[in-house]
């Protein structure tokens, strides 16, 4: 592939990666309540919608996405009150807690994999 080529291809996931970021920033902060940290509301939305749909386990999620775990709860409860995610029980761990995507969460992520894929260019 030539150069040129590569380098618009690059250009062109960035250029998606960025509108999937905005598009996430849009409706998972809508008020943009959290300046400071709203960089980690998508990487904690994508990282739940990953796991779909097994769930993802919360603990692991608090490791893995936020500087600290207030934060995380914080987004975590935002996503349960705007319809997105659900916390169910662990299925093994009674001790434990699983985060999966809400019908709604579904469609949010589809979204976002179409932006991603180019196919939202087409509608």
């Amino acid at each position: 592939m030539p150069q040129t080529s590569t380098n618009g291809l690059k250009r062109s996931l960035i250029a998606r990666h960025l509108e999937a970021e905005d598009y996430l920033h849009e409706k998972l902060d809508p008020e943009d309540k959290l300046k400071e940290a709203t960089s980690y509301r998508p990487k904690i939305f994508l990282l739940i919608a990953d796991a779909h749909p097994r769930g993802l386990d919360q603990a692991l999620l608090r490791k893995l996405a936020a500087p600290s775990p207030s934060v995380t709860s914080g987004y975590i409860d935002d996503f349960e009150k705007q319809g997105l995610v659900e916390v169910i029980p662990h299925p093994s761990d009674g001790r434990k807690n699983l985060l999966r995507l809400t019908r709604k969460g579904e469609r949010r992520r589809q979204k976002v994999i179409d932006i991603l894929s180019g196919a939202d260019e087409h509608r």
